[in-house]
Formats: C-alpha cells, structure tokens, sequence
C-alpha cells in the first residue's frame, strides 16, 4: 500500500480515500499510514465487516467525496495507472486530466495490462513497475478497464450488481484515444 501511494503522489495525486473492506478480526490500515493521515494525505474509510460488492462501494465513495473532488478513481494496491500523450513521456495525473480533448468528458477509461511475474521467484525493493515490466498480452483482464471519474457529477456512477470498472449509461465515458 505504501508504494501505490509514493507512487500515485509522484504523478500528482494529493489525496487518498482508502477504504478498508476487511473483516474486523484483521488489522486495520490506520497504524499503518498513520503519518499520511495526520499529513491530511490520506483518510480510511472504514467499511471493514460490511460484505458490500465492489461496485457499490464505488458508488457509496463517489457520493461521499464528489464535492471533494476535480476527478475520483478506484484502484487496487496492486494497480498503477501510467499516462502517455506521446511515446517516452510521462505526464502527471493533473497535466493530462487537463488536456482540453477531456473537457466535455465525465469518465476516461483506461485499458488494463497485467504483466508476467518476470521470473522472480523472491521479493526485491525496487518498485513494482521496475520488477515487473514483461506485459503478459494473452491475459482475458487485458480487456477490462478502469475509470477516473469527473467530480460533481449528479448521477449515478456504478450500479450495484454492475461493473465496477465502467461507469453507467448515461455517463459521457471518452477513452484516452
């Protein structure tokens, strides 16, 4: 958890909602960031026991911080969301969700790539996307997406029961294409 953080700071991210859905008898992420949260960089939110479906936890979040919010996301700890306009340039979150191609959009979905485990059979330090970085092409999830979703929107975002990696009719979704 802590490295998606360092790494989602690094392109420009400057607050976290992390929700704990983990059953009560499980330590909670609290202790664990417990400097983000008195940084005012991070805020749990506290959903531990409650046996919710993914997407409706998207939607009780979206709800709850859209005001808050230019643009909301939802990402694993194991997920980290890479933005190129052009080859071999990275941008932050910040520069690319303000291109103007995105002005009229309220969701901008992003293609998944999982990567093979390159062989490593032990733990190293360096950085998940420094380990792994053999894209494993064949991979079904390959044709799923996550959304970045437009703040203050007054709809409903992801339905229970539905997908919870696009949003619903009705949403102005754009890809990055």
């Amino acid at each position: 958890g802590r490295e998606l953080i360092d790494y989602y700071k690094d392109v420009g991210v400057d607050k976290f909602y992390i929700a704990d859905n983990n059953n009560n008898d499980t330590e909670g992420f609290s202790e664990l960031y417990k400097k983000e949260i008195s940084d005012g960089l991070v805020e749990i939110l506290n959903f531990r026991g409650r046996k919710k479906d993914q997407t409706q936890l998207y939607g009780e979040m979206y709800q709850m911080y859209k005001h808050k919010c230019k643009w909301l996301s939802f990402f694993d700890f194991d997920e980290f969301l890479e933005v190129h306009f052009e080859p071999n340039k990275s941008l932050t979150l910040p520069e690319f969700l303000s291109n103007e191609i995105f002005n009229t959009c309220e969701s901008i979905q992003f293609n998944w790539l999982v990567y093979t485990d390159n062989c490593l059979l032990y733990y190293d330090k360096r950085p998940v996307n420094e380990r792994f970085t053999v894209p494993y092409y064949k991979w079904p999830a390959n044709s799923y997406v996550k959304s970045i979703v437009r703040g203050n929107l007054n709809k409903t975002i992801f339905l229970p029961k539905k997908s919870n990696h696009v949003p619903e009719r009705g949403v102005i979704n754009c890809d990055i294409s």
